[in-house]
């Protein structure tokens, strides 16, 4: 069980392993996918399930999401991520709407290729998956949770811990959920319901929904989940589950983040009020040291922290490793 109250800070890096793009792939992924283009009627080129749904749900529209795909292809080079390009552009109601509709789908269509889609599945594929998951970051999260609890308190596995997410992929609860099924002998079924009852998770950026349907969501329902996409420059500050979620913050003994990318607009997010002095633990993987110094000065004046422990260039899992006997109660 957790020693405290405790915030898992999840970041793009988070997600890398289980085969989620990121920076110039996901650009990349997003251009080829909204670059729609038609010869006599015919689709040559883009994304063939989204070409068929503008023209079988929106064919009034079709031509105006079409080029408005066109105009972030065209623009997505210039910027670091597409939620800059789309905060640049947020005027542009229809280029934003079609770059939500594209994250949506790409994203579902990433979680039905990860490994994590196949502990869901068939007993085989579901062993197999299970070994996988060993050697990543949530089955660590998972140990610590269930470290010190007895089986028939299962309900409370999730005590003291909140998640926020960063990501758009719901990969970090269906594995941990997952790992926690495992260790303690109950259904997946079962151990996503307590999650779902029990566990705080905390999406400043929105996404797909609860993990009920990971990986198996059709192209054309993930496209039309897009409208639980939100980025930067809507109002988040007023949101009520913001409010609650730096309340979380102000609240935890110890505050983790692995693979997080400390981009100012995510840091504003994650500034509250702290009612205590909080432990802070992050992963600094493949960063220089003047860029670790910043990061560093960064989180301490977010969580009003006296230090950011962290190993040389240590990853999630190694992190977590080496931080376990300090967030185990």
């Amino acid at each position: 069980m957790l020693a405290g109250k405790t915030v898992l800070v999840l970041g793009a890096g988070a997600s890398v392993k289980f085969g989620f793009p990121t920076g110039d792939t996901l650009k990349s992924t997003l251009r080829s996918y909204l670059s729609l283009r038609f010869d006599f009627g015919h689709q040559v080129a883009g994304d063939r399930e989204f070409g068929n749904y503008l023209r079988s749900k929106l064919p009034s529209e079709a031509e105006a999401y079409v080029e408005a795909g066109h105009r972030i292809a065209s623009a997505l080079p210039a910027f670091l991520s597409i939620d800059e390009c789309l905060w640049t552009h947020f005027s542009d109601t229809k280029m934003v709407q079609a770059g939500k509709m594209a994250i949506a789908a790409i994203i579902a269509d990433f979680e039905s290729r990860s490994f994590i889609a196949k502990l869901s599945g068939r007993a085989d594929e579901a062993q197999a998956a299970n070994e996988a998951l060993t050697s990543h970051w949530p089955h660590l999260v998972a140990q610590i949770l269930i470290s010190g609890l007895r089986r028939e308190d299962a309900e409370k596995v999730f005590e003291n811990l909140s998640i926020i997410s960063f990501n758009y992929d719901r990969c970090g609860e269906a594995a941990i959920a997952a790992s926690v099924a495992r260790g303690l002998r109950i259904s997946l079924e079962d151990s996503a319901a307590i999650m779902g009852r029990t566990l705080k998770v905390f999406r400043p950026y929105g996404g797909l929904g609860p993990p009920a349907n990971f990986g198996r969501m059709n192209p054309w329902t993930a496209i039309e989940a897009a409208g639980g996409i939100k980025i930067y420059t809507e109002k988040l500050d007023d949101r009520p589950d913001i409010k609650l979620m730096r309340q979380a913050l102000g609240e935890a003994d110890s505050i983790v983040l692995l693979g997080f990318g400390y981009h100012s607009q995510n840091m504003q997010l994650l500034q509250g009020t702290r009612h205590s002095v909080a432990s802070v633990y992050s992963t600094f993987k493949g960063e220089t040291p003047p860029r670790i110094d910043a990061f560093v000065a960064k989180a301490k004046a977010a969580f009003q922290a006296r230090d950011v422990l962290h190993s040389i260039d240590a990853d999630c899992e190694q992190t977590l490793h080496h931080y376990r006997p300090a967030l185990i109660a």
